[in-house]
């Protein structure tokens, strides 16, 4: 639109001229070139009787004053054009400081979703643990209970095998694991190997329970470290240790 504005003031600019400089020349056309000639009357004649020399410098003229408007114009039109481009420069610079605002916060939302995924993950994860850390309880408990009872020979530890099974029957799920430390300390560790030692293949339940207690650390540790700390801390982790120093004595004879 400036463009068509600008062109259309130089076209009409150009009219004025070109129409001044035909009053200018009708003008001369109605009075003698000299004293005592008659006047040309038209144009047409001015032109033949003026030199080429006249006449060309007439047409210059003209045609530098045309060419001085339309380089006035066009120095104005490429101004405005160059003002226009700085202002199309500043928007599509303050676009892209927009755009680069929008792509900070849209990875922040990403890292922000990718850490809730990561947590949602690792309780999914913690969860799913928590369900087969029971199940691995749960076996435990039986397999320590069977090394209770083959090591509880008389009253006194029979006695306190089936008070320890109550307690877990009413929710203390510890219990056995407990009872069947104390045992062990009770023993001093020598007695009690004596009794597993009796019973065929004893020491194979002590490995198996060891073995349980493995697996079910090697599932925590999969999980993260405070699992994997939380198992290391419990009564079975710890009875285990307790077996494995026991299967390195020898056997008893």
């Amino acid at each position: 639109m400036r463009s068509g504005r600008t062109f259309a003031i130089g076209c009409g600019l150009t009219v004025v001229v070109l129409a001044l400089a035909g009053l200018y020349l009708w003008a001369r056309a109605g009075s003698p070139l000299s004293t005592g000639e008659a006047a040309p009357g038209t144009i047409w004649e001015l032109l033949l009787r003026l030199s080429v020399a006249d006449v060309g410098q007439f047409v210059l003229g003209i045609a530098a004053l045309l060419a001085v408007l339309w380089l006035v114009l066009a120095c104005l039109q490429q101004s405005t054009q160059l003002r226009l481009q700085r202002e199309e420069l500043i928007l599509h610079r303050n676009e892209l400081a927009l755009q680069r605002q929008e792509t900070g916060r849209l990875a922040d939302e990403a890292r922000e979703q990718v850490e809730v995924l990561r947590l949602t993950a690792s309780v999914a994860r913690r969860e799913s643990f928590m369900r087969l850390l029971d199940l691995y309880e749960r076996k435990l408990v039986q397999e320590a209970s069977h090394i209770s009872s083959m090591t509880a020979i008389d009253p006194a530890s029979t006695e306190q095998h089936q008070r320890a099974w109550i307690e877990y029957e009413q929710g203390h799920r510890n219990a056995i694991f407990e009872n069947l430390t104390r045992q062990l300390v009770r023993g001093q560790h020598t007695e009690f190997l004596r009794r597993i030692d009796q019973v065929v293949g004893g020491r194979a339940y002590l490995e198996r329970f060891s073995s349980t207690v493995g697996e079910a650390l090697k599932q925590a540790a999969e999980v993260d470290g405070q699992m994997l700390a939380l198992c290391r801390n419990s009564p079975w982790a710890y009875l285990s240790e307790a077996f494995e120093k026991l299967r390195a004595l020898p056997q008893q004879q």
